[in-house]
């Protein structure tokens, strides 16, 4: 059988609108170099010399390089992890489809043609007509135009929904179970504005920038997880602003000076609905709106109440291998970019399986 990517309805948006990138890129940050201990990573090469290096005599040490180092590592080290996943996920379903199809005495893709397409049903024209309802703004043609196209996308999403159904009753029936591990990072939470219980099971620790316009998608994402979980997650929000987006700094700044007065996620949400207005002026007006006492606001702003601590966030992620934004770590597992819950829930729902045995 096909493994095909988990989040087919996003995959259909993506294609039908072009969208290209999902996050907002950095290079450098308007924070100094990171300091102090290297990334806590569970598990660590072996055999790497310490030092390992020598300039005229002066040792470079194992953890000064892990520390230069962050960004690179923890990216190679993830995406090594996803190639790993996704050839054992391969694996995986190539031989329940094998071992199914022996049982029935047909062809493995014979199964498929049973219980894939042969369960399928033809989009209907209000299944189409409410995807571009949806959509329109952003598509800007004629229904007529995009029709054949919409057709042939929303067949290839109930395709794969139903070819993901179908895997997914093979694992249950065979009992399944997964011991690659992901890569892991220790990140600290600081004392950065907290939603949901400081003990909940799954932990998320988001970096992200107020003038990136995909950490405002993931803002909406990260809220529809907290609908959908509740007390069994909890999230930080630290502070990431890209050198690239000159107003972000002050953004972060100025929520930090909401949080002062116990209004951090109203002043948040008010900033990534207004990602254009970034201004002094414009930072008043969301303290308004937000609801804050707006001369303590406008005190703590202007004496750069809060400099050091988004700077301490900045080097806190370079720390962890942080170069764009927005970037999670979910129980110490990373996801990056304007990722679709069903990207999360598959991080959670694993984590809640691992803590629901322990």
């Amino acid at each position: 059988m096909r493994s095909l990517p988990r989040s087919q309805g996003a995959l259909v948006t993506a294609a039908l609108l072009s969208i290209l990138a999902a996050a907002c890129q950095g290079g450098g940050s308007t924070a100094s170099a990171p300091s102090g201990p290297p990334p806590q990573v569970v598990t660590m090469d072996e055999g790497l010399p310490d030092p390992v290096a020598r300039v005229g005599g002066e040792a470079i040490t194992l953890d000064t390089l892990e520390t230069e180092a962050a960004a690179g590592v923890v990216r190679a080290r993830q995406q090594m992890y996803e190639a790993r996943r996704q050839a054992l996920e391969r694996m995986i379903d190539t031989r329940l489809a094998e071992a199914e199809a022996k049982k029935r005495g047909i062809t493995p893709e014979e199964l498929v043609k049973a219980e894939v397409d042969g369960k399928l049903a033809a989009p209907s024209d209000d299944e189409v007509a409410k995807f571009y309802e949806e959509r329109k703004d952003r598509i800007k043609k004629p229904l007529e135009e995009v029709k054949d196209r919409i057709v042939q996308m929303l067949e290839r999403q109930k395709r794969g929904e139903r070819d993901a159904a179908f895997r997914e009753s093979l694992r249950t029936a065979a009992n399944v179970e997964i011991y690659l591990a992901a890569p892991l990072m220790k990140v600290s939470a600081d004392d950065d504005p907290r939603k949901g219980p400081a003990d909940a099971p799954v932990q998320i620790i988001e970096f992200s920038d107020f003038q990136c316009p995909y950490c405002g998608k993931a803002a909406e994402t990260v809220e529809a997880v907290v609908q959908k979980y509740g007390d069994k997650v909890s999230v930080v929000y630290r502070d990431f602003p890209l050198p690239m987006h000159k107003e972000a700094h002050r953004a972060s700044q100025a929520a930090q000076c909401a949080n002062d007065q116990g209004k951090f996620w109203e002043y948040h949400d008010v900033l990534f609905k207004n990602v254009q207005k970034m201004k002094d002026e414009d930072l008043q007006e969301h303290a308004t709106t937000a609801g804050l006492d707006l001369e303590k606001f406008k005190g703590c702003l202007s004496a750069d109440t809060h400099v050091a601590e988004v700077d301490k966030d900045i080097a806190d992620g370079k720390k962890v291998g942080m170069s764009g934004t927005p970037g999670f770590f979910i129980n110490g597992r990373f996801l990056g970019g304007a990722r679709p819950i069903e990207d999360f829930a598959a991080i959670i729902d694993e984590e809640l399986a691992k803590a629901a045995k322990n």
